[in-house]
């Protein structure tokens, strides 16, 4: 029951901020590329960067859409449980922020929260970004090396 406090002020602090700072990132990486793209400045590597902080962001609103969907039931689990049809019949619950989980068992049958294609979801993107950021931060090492 400890983890269930850090779930709360992750839900509480966290969730509010990630989508907004991801959408700003967002604009600012779109308005960057249209004036390079203007400019007839865009150069192949600047393109993999974009991707990556682009990609990166969509992972953050996976990421909040998920943690949106976890139910922080700080305290009656039985409430939790009536609310699914099987009134006062919990024995087991599990949560999680990475990867995103929260199960509840009521009556012998798991509840799952978040929807399945979020974590998924969240490691390709991870690894997209991560992996158009290093791409980008190797051909930016060959340049400067030439």
């Amino acid at each position: 029951m400890e983890s269930l406090g850090y779930l709360a002020v992750a839900f509480l602090f966290v969730l509010p901020v990630m989508p907004v700072a991801a959408v700003v990132v967002l604009l600012v990486v779109l308005v960057k590329f249209r004036l390079a793209v203007k400019a007839r400045q865009l150069k192949p590597r600047s393109v993999l960067l974009g991707i990556g902080v682009v990609v990166a962001c969509c992972a953050v609103l996976v990421y909040a859409i998920g943690l949106q969907d976890v139910e922080l039931w700080l305290g009656d689990l039985d409430e939790m449980c009536m609310l699914r049809h099987h009134p006062g019949d919990w024995s087991d619950y599990e949560s999680s922020l990475f990867p995103l989980g929260d199960k509840v068992t009521c009556g012998g049958v798991v509840y799952e929260a978040v929807p399945a294609w979020i974590n998924p979801t969240l490691y390709v993107l991870l690894a997209a970004a991560v992996g158009c950021i290093a791409l980008w931060a190797v051909t930016r090492k060959r340049i400067k090396a030439t």
